[in-house]
């Protein structure tokens, strides 16, 4: 059966368990970094701890589809490390996030780089960087194309893509 659909099983290949599409963060880096302020003034820049306390920092009641999405956004910026598995994986910020938080000085060129880094770690940003969409940005339909096309995403996820991505 499935050989009768080649380009189906190559699809499917390029999905992520259960029919989901490629990943990306839940959340533009700017975002990103003011959570990454919020914890820093709930004095989790420095812990290690479970993610339930990570979501409690971030203003949530638990762990919710948002909370999780916006733990995994820090993951794929590289701004937060998981440390273990399973029950007892806990979770810290990075020596990215911390090179971003605690740099207060104004125009901080290593500031400035370490952004630039954090912004290019989530797969598909780094593929579009390498594909030359880079400021001033070709109009949404051509990003969308190269998502939809090229990388596996489906239309609504590409709109989300392409907002994060600006």
């Amino acid at each position: 059966a499935s050989s009768d659909y080649p380009l189906r099983d190559v699809y499917k290949r390029q999905l992520i368990g259960g029919g989901r599409g490629p990943a990306y963060p839940y959340i533009s880096l700017a975002k990103a970094v003011d959570r990454l302020d919020l914890l820093r003034q709930n004095n989790m820049g420095r812990v290690t701890a479970p993610p339930l306390a990570f979501y409690k920092a971030l203003g949530f009641q638990g762990e919710t589809g948002p909370s999780r999405q916006t733990l995994s956004a820090l993951n794929q910026y590289g701004l937060i490390e998981y440390v273990g598995r399973g029950d007892n994986r806990n979770v810290r910020l990075s020596s990215l996030a911390q090179r971003i938080i605690f740099d207060k000085i104004p125009n901080s060129v290593e500031r400035a780089e370490a952004l630039r880094e954090a912004a290019l770690l989530p797969i598909i940003f780094g593929k579009l960087w390498e594909a030359g969409y880079r400021p001033p940005l070709a109009p949404d339909y051509v990003l969308e194309t190269f998502l939809v096309r090229d990388n596996g995403y489906n239309e609504a996820s590409a709109l989300n893509v392409v907002n994060v991505y600006k």
